[in-house]
């Protein structure tokens, strides 16, 4: 039997590896809701091993330390850096810079349960794309494999992967794509872009990325695309109108809360 992939699915949550997942969901009209995962770095197997273990002991006070491991002190400028001891997740986008942890942790512990119970309802009832994208933890098609089967099993059900890696021995501009199962994509290309930029350090080659995501459609999301296309048309053009530069800033910034 032939195996052909799907490509629409009532939601999309991010495994992985890093907040980079989130931002190519969140850019393609894919990303409803936050998950479990959104924020924090760990690879491919540590995040499905927190679903098997059902998120037990997934976020405690005193498993977290401070870690400079990502970004020097002087660099964290919004949030305060920390590892789990516990499952090795590094945490970098949840803990507000000059917060101690002590009072930062409660909000932060109640955010993630509400996104774990919800992550837990649509595995269980919806239609559901699990999508690992990294740059820097790389898995194998046997580690995929298994732990994708063992979250299948878990649920009772088929829950769909899609796996995006960097691959520097690709040949640059080349994607390859392989079916590992009828419910695992799995695709491999050089995806770093070594130019400095923050941004693209997390996103990687964004081109490429969307190349593969535009593919998927999570809920309407292509018809949301195309609607996010026009409207960026058209604030270019209404901008376009506007001689001066910082003026011409301004207007866009207006078009885009109020259009």
């Amino acid at each position: 039997m032939i195996m052909q992939p799907r490509f629409d699915f009532d939601i999309a949550y991010s495994v992985g590896s890093a907040c980079g997942t989130s931002v190519h969901l969140k850019n393609m009209c894919m990303r409803q809701t936050s998950g479990p995962f959104d924020w924090v770095l760990d690879d491919f197997e540590g995040n499905t091993n927190d679903i098997l273990a059902d998120f037990e002991n997934y976020l405690n006070e005193e498993d977290l330390v401070y870690t400079e491991d990502w970004t020097p002190a002087e660099q964290q400028v919004e949030h305060w850096h920390y590892r789990n001891t516990r499952n090795n997740k590094l945490i970098i986008h949840d803990f507000p810079l000059g917060v101690p942890l002590h009072d930062a942790f409660p909000e932060v512990k109640e955010r993630y349960e509400r996104r774990i119970e919800r992550f837990r309802q649509n595995l269980a009832t919806k239609d559901v794309l699990l999508v690992y994208f990294s740059l820097t933890y790389p898995t194998t098609d046997e580690v995929a494999l298994e732990q994708c089967r063992k979250v299948c099993e878990m649920y009772g059900r088929k829950i769909h992967f899609l796996l995006i890696e960097h691959d520097p021995e690709c040949p640059k501009g080349v994607v390859h794509h392989k079916l590992l199962a009828d419910n695992i994509n799995r695709y491999t290309l050089y995806a770093k872009l070594d130019n400095g930029k923050e941004d693209d350090a997390v996103r990687g080659d964004v081109k490429a990325i969307r190349k593969i995501l535009a593919q998927y459609s999570i809920d309407g999301s292509r018809e949301r695309r195309r609607r996010f296309r026009r409207k960026r048309f058209f604030i270019k053009l209404l901008a376009s109108i506007v001689p001066v530069k910082s003026l011409r800033h301004k207007f866009k910034a207006y078009l885009k809360e109020n259009m």
